[in-house]
């Protein structure tokens, strides 16, 4: 694998190529989630499991700047948003787990116990919807 420290954006209205957003710390696999101001990247693989939470503002261009971390380093989490929370869902971390994490996506900090799969997994993903 090759990690990308590039961020791109495509504007919806209009017919055209991604242009560039800026940079983030290079890694491959991470969760997201967004809120209508921010946009979160937990997680993910440099040369071993990351625990980095980046986020970006969407309304600026610019590099991403650093959130908090994820309680555990997590390969490919899941990341599902309220708007308001983002959940890291479990990706895979030494072993699987039921853990599920948050934060509140306006403030930065690490993530907070959000509760427990029903069973132990990894590589889980998340779906979100208002």
């Amino acid at each position: 694998y090759q990690t990308f420290n590039e961020i791109f954006y495509v504007t919806w209205a209009s017919l055209g190529n991604a242009a560039d957003f800026g940079n983030m710390n290079g890694r491959y696999a991470t969760g997201s989630f967004e809120s209508d101001t921010r946009a979160c990247f937990g997680g993910g693989h440099t040369s071993g499991r990351s625990n980095i939470i980046d986020y970006i503002t969407v309304a600026s261009l610019g590099d991403s700047t650093d959130f908090g971390d994820i309680h555990t380093g997590a390969e490919g989490p899941g990341g599902l948003t309220s708007g308001t929370r983002g959940v890291f869902t479990p990706g895979q971390e030494p072993g699987r787990v039921d853990r599920l994490q948050y934060v509140t996506i306006d403030t930065t900090g690490n993530t907070t116990d959000f509760g427990n799969l029903s069973s132990a997994r990894s590589h889980s993903k998340g779906l979100s919807g208002e």
